[in-house]
Protein backbone atom coordinates (compact mmCIF):
# COMPACT_ATOMS: atom_id res chain seq x y z
CA UNK A 1 0.00 0.00 0.00
CA UNK A 2 1.24 3.49 -1.31
CA UNK A 3 2.72 5.83 1.86
CA UNK A 4 -0.41 8.33 0.65
CA UNK A 5 -2.94 6.21 1.48
CA UNK A 6 -1.58 5.08 4.76
CA UNK A 7 -1.39 8.68 5.36
CA UNK A 8 -4.99 9.06 3.94
CA UNK A 9 -6.03 6.23 6.51
CA UNK A 10 -4.82 7.51 9.49
CA UNK A 11 -6.35 10.84 8.83
CA UNK A 12 -9.74 9.37 8.21
CA UNK A 13 -9.31 7.15 11.49
CA UNK A 14 -8.15 10.34 13.55
CA UNK A 15 -11.24 12.15 12.19
CA UNK A 16 -13.87 9.20 12.82
CA UNK A 17 -12.20 9.24 16.35
CA UNK A 18 -12.25 12.92 17.29
CA UNK A 19 -15.77 13.11 16.01
CA UNK A 20 -16.87 10.13 17.90
CA UNK A 21 -15.05 11.98 21.03
CA UNK A 22 -16.45 15.61 20.52
CA UNK A 23 -20.31 14.07 20.31
CA UNK A 24 -19.73 12.27 23.09
CA UNK A 25 -18.24 15.12 25.20
CA UNK A 26 -20.64 17.74 23.89
CA UNK A 27 -23.59 15.67 25.08
CA UNK A 28 -21.64 14.93 28.53
CA UNK A 29 -20.90 18.63 28.55
CA UNK A 30 -23.37 19.53 31.69
CA UNK A 31 -24.88 17.23 33.67
CA UNK A 32 -28.23 17.53 34.22
CA UNK A 33 -28.63 17.94 30.15
CA UNK A 34 -30.69 20.79 30.73
CA UNK A 35 -27.94 23.00 31.93
CA UNK A 36 -26.45 23.22 28.55
CA UNK A 37 -29.32 25.95 28.61
CA UNK A 38 -29.73 27.34 31.75
CA UNK A 39 -26.40 27.01 33.69
CA UNK A 40 -28.30 28.22 36.66
CA UNK A 41 -30.19 24.91 37.69
CA UNK A 42 -29.68 23.50 41.01
CA UNK A 43 -26.79 21.31 41.23
CA UNK A 44 -26.01 21.81 37.80
CA UNK A 45 -22.50 21.44 36.83
CA UNK A 46 -20.47 22.12 33.76
CA UNK A 47 -16.85 21.50 32.18
CA UNK A 48 -15.56 25.20 30.98
CA UNK A 49 -16.91 25.16 27.65
CA UNK A 50 -13.98 27.92 26.02
CA UNK A 51 -11.42 25.20 27.42
CA UNK A 52 -13.37 22.54 25.30
CA UNK A 53 -14.02 24.57 22.35
CA UNK A 54 -10.58 26.18 22.17
CA UNK A 55 -8.74 22.71 22.21
CA UNK A 56 -11.61 21.15 19.72
CA UNK A 57 -10.87 24.35 17.14
CA UNK A 58 -7.12 23.89 17.63
CA UNK A 59 -7.21 19.84 16.71
CA UNK A 60 -9.65 21.05 13.31
CA UNK A 61 -7.45 23.34 12.31
CA UNK A 62 -4.35 20.90 12.57
CA UNK A 63 -6.15 18.39 10.78
CA UNK A 64 -7.08 20.77 8.17
CA UNK A 65 -3.43 21.69 7.28
CA UNK A 66 -2.22 18.14 7.40
CA UNK A 67 -5.51 18.07 4.17
CA UNK A 68 -4.12 20.80 2.87
CA UNK A 69 -0.26 19.83 2.68
CA UNK A 70 -1.24 16.35 1.85
CA UNK A 71 -1.19 16.18 -1.54
CA UNK A 72 1.97 17.91 -1.85
CA UNK A 73 4.31 14.78 -2.18
CA UNK A 74 1.53 13.19 -4.34
CA UNK A 75 2.01 16.50 -7.32
CA UNK A 76 5.78 16.00 -7.22
CA UNK A 77 5.56 12.26 -8.33
CA UNK A 78 2.75 13.04 -11.36
CA UNK A 79 4.10 12.22 -14.44
CA UNK A 80 2.78 15.86 -15.80
CA UNK A 81 4.53 18.87 -17.80
CA UNK A 82 5.05 21.89 -14.81
CA UNK A 83 1.98 23.98 -16.09
CA UNK A 84 0.00 21.06 -15.58
CA UNK A 85 1.26 20.69 -12.23
CA UNK A 86 1.19 24.72 -11.37
CA UNK A 87 -2.45 24.35 -12.12
CA UNK A 88 -3.65 21.84 -10.23
CA UNK A 89 -1.42 22.93 -7.39
CA UNK A 90 -3.67 26.19 -7.95
CA UNK A 91 -6.71 24.03 -7.50
CA UNK A 92 -5.75 22.59 -4.51
CA UNK A 93 -4.48 25.54 -3.00
CA UNK A 94 -7.89 27.29 -2.48
CA UNK A 95 -8.26 24.73 -0.07
CA UNK A 96 -5.63 26.61 1.95
CA UNK A 97 -8.49 30.48 2.12
CA UNK A 98 -10.77 27.95 4.44
CA UNK A 99 -7.63 27.21 7.00
CA UNK A 100 -6.64 31.19 6.96
CA UNK A 101 -10.58 32.22 6.98
CA UNK A 102 -10.76 29.27 10.03
CA UNK A 103 -7.32 31.00 11.91
CA UNK A 104 -8.62 34.59 11.41
CA UNK A 105 -11.53 34.23 13.85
Amino acid sequence: MPFEKRICYVLISILVLYSISIITLNLNLCSPFKAMWNRRLPGAKCLNTNITMHVSLSFIIAIDFAILLLPAPILRHLTLQWHQKLGIAMALSFGSVYVFIMFAD
